[in-house]
This record gives structure tokens, sequence and C-alpha cells, in this order.
């Protein structure tokens, strides 16, 4: 079992419906475009296109309905507005004239991002989320925590969550073999197509300091890039 991870469940909401929503001097020219903007964004950040972003997802109802699936986003847009005070005030002031889910999906932005933390990864949303937050700042700290899955032993896990607890898993020795085989291949995918994640894991990889385990990981993993 693979997760799906923040582009491809982007890419289930990015119907035209949602797209025809945009100021057209921000606009996206379709949901490939906007999926490579979110996926590259830590590379050349445009925070003046977050808001325009940020109101396209509010006002699509299909996406509103399955808020439940969007926390990566809201980690990601939260991610990239936590240096941009000025935005989340924007947000707040124009999400007063919001109701339902789509105040709440704005609303956890700027919370989010107002107190903004790396989270540790405990099951594969927590993945997702991490990866999110690279893609949003390119920061080595969200990689190094998925990379600390990797060394991850079965008492560490909280099946107390709302994603084991989704998928009926019970035994902590079947959550840890599906989080590591889900960050293993995360990590592989996201060093072909990242050179600034394949960075980090190098760095990783040569650290004296890390877990010998994780170091191990890493370069099995990177080793055929």
């Amino acid at each position: 079992m693979q997760r799906c991870y923040i582009l491809a469940v982007l890419l289930c909401f990015l119907t035209s419906s949602l797209l025809a929503n945009q100021d057209s001097t921000l606009a996206f020219r379709n949901g490939k475009e906007l999926s490579r903007w979110i996926s590259t964004y830590y590379l050349s950040p445009q925070p003046e296109r977050l808001t325009a972003a940020i109101n396209t997802f509010a006002a699509n109802e299909n996406s509103m309905q399955r808020i439940e699936r969007l926390d990566p986003m809201v980690h990601f847009f939260a991610a990239a507005i936590s240096t941009q005070p000025q935005i989340q005030q924007q947000l707040k002031a124009s999400n007063t004239r919001r109701s339902g889910n789509a105040k709440e999906f704005v609303d956890r932005i700027v919370r989010k991002g107002k107190h903004f933390s790396t989270p540790a990864a405990n099951d594969p949303n927590d993945l997702d989320l991490l990866w999110s937050e690279f893609y949003a700042t390119g920061k080595a700290l969200p990689v190094e925590h998925i990379t600390n899955v990797l060394a991850l032993k079965a008492d560490a896990i909280n099946l107390d969550t709302k994603f084991w607890q989704h998928v009926k898993i019970s035994e902590k020795s079947k959550a840890l073999e599906l989080l590591h085989s889900s960050a293993t291949w995360s990590i592989s995918q996201n060093a072909k197509n990242h050179q600034a994640v394949l960075a980090v894991l190098k760095s990783i990889s040569a650290d004296e300091n890390k877990d010998n385990a994780i170091r191990d990981k890493v370069k099995g993993i990177i080793a055929p890039l």
C-alpha cells in the first residue's frame, strides 16, 4: 500500500470548476500548472499568488465537501504564509465572509501559519504534511523528520490517530511496516524529482552524528539515483 502524497491528492481536486474561480491576473492555465507551482514553490516563491490559490480551493464546493483530505494543502499554505504576517491578516479579514467548511479550511491555514511547527512522522498522513512543508519552504528539517522514520521502532507509534483508525490497523508492527515502506518510497520519488531533496539525503548519509540505521538506509535509497 503506497500513499498518494500531496501532488496526487491535489490532482484529485483540480477540476475545471476549481480553476474557473481565479483572478485572471493570477490565474493558473490548468491543473498541471498549479500542481507544478505547488511542488516547486520553494524554488521561486510567489507570495502574491498565495491568496488567490487559497481562495480558489475555498471556493470549490467539491473539495470543501472532502475537507478531511486537504490536510496536506492546509500544511503547505500554512508553511508558505508562516513568514507572511500581512497575508495572514488579509486571509483572516476576508474569511469573515465565508461559512462552513470553506471558513474552517482558511481558518486552519491562518491558525497554523501563525504558530507553525514541523510535525514528527507518526503515520503516512504526517509524511504528506512534511513533504508539503518541503515544497513550501525547501528546508531540510521536514526531509530529516521523514528520514527519522527509517529508524523508528514499533513501540514509538501512536495508533490512536485518525489515519490508523481509518485503515483499521491495530498492530504496531503492521503500522511500522506500512510507515517504513511509505517513507522509503516517498523519499526515493522526491529525491528523483528534487535536487534539493537529494542534497539533503547526501548530507544525512555523510553525517557521522546521525543514527547509523538512518544513514545506511538513506545510502541504500539514493544509491540507484
